[in-house]
């Protein structure tokens, strides 16, 4: 069965680029599209607070909360640097698969760093590109809302620190190195240099 979209639906963001929007009947390159991207190395070290402990600060799904819990729970103990580079691959894949698969003339891309400070125009201009007509009033209401700025950092929390640059905190000069190395071609398409 080959799945339908409306033309009228927002969907959501995912993590990473479903197999199923490959798929050669839904002309994913014909498609309008919203990156937000990370530099890789601060997304690896959020992702090892969220998902490489064994206590999670991501929120816990309410659907197969079980199996994502036991999952975290049955993972080895791993240090920051170690978790890294063993999850390395997989967003560098990830990064590919949007580079490679999306027509990034219609699409628009921002990258987090840019947007963490200013979220209210990240907005807008989502809402722009897409033509939908938003009150200005709304858009400063989410945006506030959703800015969330810790004063000091709390790794207990899923929004622990959020500033960026934080590998260069996290990381030994060793790990950073590596992950410059492995990232530099795919980072560099959106705007990284490493």
């Amino acid at each position: 069965m080959v799945p339908t979209f409306s033309r009228n639906i927002l969907y959501f963001g995912f993590r990473y680029l479903p197999a199923l929007m490959c798929r050669p009947e839904l002309k994913l390159r014909e498609k309008r599209f919203v990156l937000l991207v990370r530099d890789p190395r601060d997304a690896l070290v959020s992702q090892y607070f969220s998902f490489g402990r064994k206590k999670t600060t991501h929120n816990v799904p309410k659907q197969n909360s079980a199996a994502f819990l036991k999952k975290i729970h049955d993972q080895p103990e791993l240090g920051i640097d170690e978790y890294v580079l063993n999850s390395a691959e997989v967003l560098r894949n990830k990064f590919a698969a949007y580079r490679d698969n999306l027509n990034f003339d219609l699409g628009m891309t921002r990258r987090y760093e840019d947007v963490f400070f200013d979220k209210q125009t990240f907005l807008a201009e989502i809402f722009e590109f897409f033509d939908i007509a938003v009150p200005a009033d709304v858009i400063e209401r989410v945006a506030k809302k959703h800015d969330i700025r810790p004063n000091v950092e709390d790794d207990t929390k899923h929004i622990r620190k959020g500033a960026p640059g934080d590998h260069a905190e996290k990381l030994q000069p060793e790990t950073i190195a590596k992950l410059n190395e492995l990232f530099r071609d795919v980072a560099q398409f959106y705007g990284y240099a490493l």
